[in-house]
């Protein structure tokens, strides 16, 4: 590409910070790949200098997490992780926040202040300072013959608006990212 093209590649500057959204379809598979490729997460996050991870769709259990979490990659050196599973629908949904060490100050996995909504796993909120992070797996609308689907995940985007709203009430950033 031209070098003047607004899609050659220009290297990061030491402030800028690269957020990186990825639906994985399942983290066994995903995590298998990587590391048949990079050797470990941590080898992939550096390669590609990832500051921020947003993965959708993880599909781990709750139990899972407590029982095996450095077996399944839910732990990385240097790394802070951040899950929310499916309560509702067990091995469904999910998604994680993997951070550099430093950059975030916390994590809420009940951000839409909806316990139904909250159980389904389906959004994480991070906290990086002056601003936070929304990772989302907004739900599918596909074979929905009464419209029930398309009603549920309307129902999730605005609760999820109204959180955003607050914050940026509140004087936060917002970043939103995910399989909307």
């Amino acid at each position: 590409l031209d070098a003047n093209s607004p899609f050659s590649a220009t290297p990061l500057s030491p402030r800028t910070m690269l957020i990186v959204s990825w639906n994985v379809a399942g983290w066994d598979a995903t995590l298998k790949y990587i590391r048949q490729h990079y050797k470990s997460l941590e080898a992939f996050l550096d390669r590609h200098s990832v500051d921020v991870l947003c993965l959708q769709e993880v599909k781990v259990t709750r139990q899972r997490l407590g029982a095996d979490a450095a077996g399944f990659g839910a732990h990385a050196a240097g790394w802070d992780s951040f899950w929310s599973t499916s309560a509702s629908k067990k091995g469904f949904n999910g998604v994680t926040t993997f951070a550099r060490k430093g950059l975030s100050t916390g994590a809420c996995a009940h951000c839409l202040k909806d316990a139904k909504m909250d159980a389904e796993g389906r959004c994480l909120l991070t906290h990086h300072g002056a601003f936070s992070i929304f990772n989302v797996y907004a739900h599918s609308t596909s074979d929905d013959p009464d419209g029930s689907k398309q009603a549920h995940k309307l129902e999730f985007l605005h609760l999820l608006r109204t959180r955003m709203q607050e914050l940026r009430a509140a004087g936060q950033s917002i970043v939103l990212c995910g399989d909307l």
